[in-house]
Formats: structure tokens, C-alpha cells, sequence
């Protein structure tokens, strides 16, 4: 399991560095990596939490998947989210005070310019929507309160994945730097 783990990371990492990072003249961000394997880690438990759910309700399985497992769960999502906004705001602070003009245009192509609604949803679905729930001890010891989050954290990355590597796949370069924003 601990190997698998370590596998896990290892490919995460390799992945967003290769298919991501690689592609976008002028993005050097070495917490790039992290970040991805922080979201694939809070999908994972979504994903989980989700499955856990369609078993209980549909599965027959209500005796044995009982309110604590979700009030255990809530708790792992409210601990991956915070960790999803350090991971997103140590990448982005970097960016935003180093002030070069390569970073700045990779923080229009990927923040303010054509993928501003990708974002925008990214931003709501990963991590103040579903901050904002789990604050709530109701919410969060509920059943239904982490599954609803975790539906809403898989559609977060969704539009996070679209939004990185849709756009990665479609920049152009000349030199070092970026000669075009992606069409709209």
C-alpha cells in the first residue's frame, strides 16, 4: 500500500509537470506538482465519500456504513479543502508578486483571460462553497452534507482539469513567450 501511495504521487507529479507545465512557455512553478497531487488526493476522497453513499442508500449496506463514517469523511474534506487553497494560493502569490512578464501572461491565460469562467467555478466548487458548508457541524456530520459536497468537488476538478490541460494543449510559443491567448 505505502509503495502505491508513493506510485501515486510519483505519477501525479509527473503528469502535471509533463502534460501541463512543460507545454506553457514561461510557467515555472514548482508547486504545480504538489497542487495536482493535492487535488487528485481530495478527488479521491469525494470520489470515495460518493461510492460510500450509492452503497448505503442503494447498496442495501445502510447497516453497515453508518452516520460516523460520514462525519469522518466530512472531516477529511474539510482538512483536503483548506489544504486545496494553500496549495493553490503558495503557487499563485509566487506568480502574482514575481511580476515577470512570462508569469503574467500565464496568469491571464489561466486566471483572468479566456478561461476566466473555468476559474471562477474552480475556485467556488473547490474550495468556498464547500468551505462554507463544512464549517457547519450539521452539515458536516451529516449523511447527505459531505456526499452533496463531494459531488460538488468532482465537478470542481472537472473544470480545473478543462481549464489546465485543455489550455496547456493550446498555446502556441515563438522563443520563451507566449504569442497568443487561446481563443474564447
Amino acid at each position: 500500500g505505502a509503495f502505491y501511495f508513493l506510485l501515486l504521487i510519483f505519477v501525479q507529479s509527473l503528469f502535471a509537470s509533463d502534460f501541463a507545465v512543460s507545454l506553457v512557455p514561461g510557467w515555472k512553478d514548482a508547486l504545480f506538482p504538489a497542487y495536482h497531487v493535492m487535488t487528485a488526493l481530495q478527488t479521491a476522497t469525494a470520489l470515495v465519500t460518493i461510492t460510500l453513499f450509492l452503497l448505503r442508500t442503494c447498496g442495501g449496506l445502510k447497516e453497515h456504513i453508518g452516520p460516523d463514517t460520514f462525519k469522518g469523511l466530512g472531516r477529511l474534506l474539510l482538512v483536503m479543502t483548506l489544504l486545496w487553497f494553500y496549495f493553490w494560493w503558495s503557487g499563485f502569490i509566487v506568480m502574482w508578486y514575481g511580476r515577470r512578464p512570462d508569469e503574467e501572461l500565464v496568469l491571464q491565460l489561466f486566471m483572468s483571460g479566456p478561461n476566466r469562467l473555468f476559474y471562477a467555478l474552480t475556485l467556488a466548487l473547490n474550495f468556498v462553497v464547500p468551505f462554507l458548508l463544512l464549517l457547519f457541524n450539521p452539515i458536516r456530520r451529516s449523511i447527505l452534507g459531505p456526499s452533496v459536497v463531494s459531488v460538488l468537488i468532482l465537478l470542481g476538478t472537472l473544470f480545473d482539469r478543462i481549464r489546465l490541460f485543455a489550455t496547456s494543449f493550446s498555446v502556441t510559443e515563438t522563443g520563451t513567450t507566449l504569442t497568443k491567448l487561446p481563443p474564447t
